[in-house]
């Protein structure tokens, strides 16, 4: 006769599976038909049957999460995909060809990259989703230096710093203003990376005075020049100098 369905909970799968702590296997969970319609309503025997469920219930918890626990060692496995990454990851930088300095570009002509495999595996892992690759600027023993665009109104180049195991240290976006004209407005953007690895950026912005009937330029009013520059500091952070 089918009876109330009682839901006991000895384990939390999930839980242990995602942890992987090893204390507990992941099991479902049980369910009893108690033909409940047969049972003797005597308050004493309810007693002893709700006993003999606790029992039964301790002796599937303790046989399920006591017996013969797996233990996982993660440190070993984490350890092995580390070194795998960072193997991969030096294979991927070596596929990239060395910028040649100073390098110089603008807002108007950014950027030569580099012609690499896209359908590469190592590519494919390792490159900055969204960019688009120009060439390494700096690696040696302490840090890998690369530079990369993403689209947007126009190219924006960025600096990726890396240690030499693949980690990101820091990142930055250059020449991120408006490069363009607007009525009696004109702005122009250059980034300069230099052979001591200063990366600077030269903004101008124009105004002037336009004859409204020819469009022609009557007047300059005034130029604006900002000129910022940044290096890596011995942490692998970008700063301004």
């Amino acid at each position: 006769m089918a009876g109330d369905v009682v839901n006991i909970k000895v384990c939390s799968p999930l839980k242990q599976r995602s942890d992987l702590t090893g204390k507990c296997h992941a099991i479902c969970h049980y369910s009893y038909n108690l033909p409940l319609a047969c049972i003797n309503h005597n308050t004493t025997n309810l007693k002893d049957l709700m006993k003999k469920i606790l029992i039964l219930i301790t002796i599937v918890a303790f046989s399920s999460c006591k017996s013969g626990p797996k233990k996982y060692d993660d440190n070993k496995g984490n350890d092995l995909v580390q070194v795998n990454d960072e193997n991969e990851f030096k294979k991927y930088i070596s596929l990239i060809p060395l910028l040649e300095l100073p390098y110089v570009t603008s807002c108007e002509n950014c950027c030569n990259h580099s012609e690499l495999d896209d359908n590469d595996p190592l590519i494919r892992k390792f490159k900055p989703e969204g960019s688009s690759i120009v060439g390494l600027i700096q690696k040696n023993d302490e840090r890998i230096v690369l530079l990369v665009t993403y689209p947007a109104d126009q190219l924006v180049p960025s600096v990726k710093v890396y240690d030499p195991n693949g980690r990101l240290s820091d990142e930055m976006n250059f020449m991120t203003n408006l490069c363009g004209e607007d009525f009696e407005f004109l702005n122009r953007s250059q980034f300069i990376i230099s052979k001591d690895l200063t990366f600077q950026t030269f903004d101008t912005a124009y105004y002037f005075k336009l004859d409204t009937a020819s469009l022609e330029i009557i007047d300059t009013i005034s130029t604006e020049i900002t000129i910022k520059a940044f290096c890596i500091d011995g942490s692998g952070k970008l700063i301004e100098k």
